[in-house]
């Protein structure tokens, strides 16, 4: 009888593990195209804020900060080039983002809005990516997961 217990837990484990498995790597597509989602309001805030408000980088950030308190904007600073994009983002797409930030408030305004543009059509790009691969992992992960554990159970017995 305690033996029969003992593989029923086994079994629960397993499955368990899978789809936990599974629930992690939604959970990460998720968040990825959250922070992409987030990055592009703040890069068109930015945008607007330099365009057609003329604001100074002090106010634009004070402003950023009152209407999108997100974590992971910086809690100080008057510089628009302190600005770093979330941290969740894969290395390549951090690259872009950050290169972007990075000569903020630096150059002109023409300059600094194309690379506004140029990180907005990017970001764009990216969004879409992510979104496809959040509805595949919506779809298939969680059931993958399970499938491996019940495939792990299979050869445990």
């Amino acid at each position: 009888m305690s033996g029969w217990i003992l593989r029923l837990a086994g079994t629960l484990l397993a499955l368990c593990a899978g789809y936990g498995w599974g629930a992690t790597r939604v959970e990460q597509a998720c968040r990825h195209t959250r922070a992409l989602d987030e990055l592009a309001r703040v890069l068109d805030f930015i945008r607007a804020a330099i365009l057609y408000r003329e604001m100074d980088s002090g106010e634009i950030l004070r402003q950023l900060h009152a209407e999108m308190p997100l974590s992971w904007l910086p809690g100080s600073g008057e510089m628009l080039c302190a600005l770093r994009p979330p941290p969740v983002l894969p290395q390549a797409q951090y690259a872009v983002f950050a290169e972007c930030f990075s000569g903020l408030g630096r150059c002109s305004t023409r300059e600094t809005v194309r690379r506004l543009d140029y990180c907005l059509a990017r970001c764009a790009e990216f969004q879409s990516c992510a979104k496809q691969e959040e509805e595949k992992a919506k779809k298939l992960y969680r059931q993958a997961g399970l499938c491996l554990g019940a495939l792990a159970v299979l050869f445990l017995l």
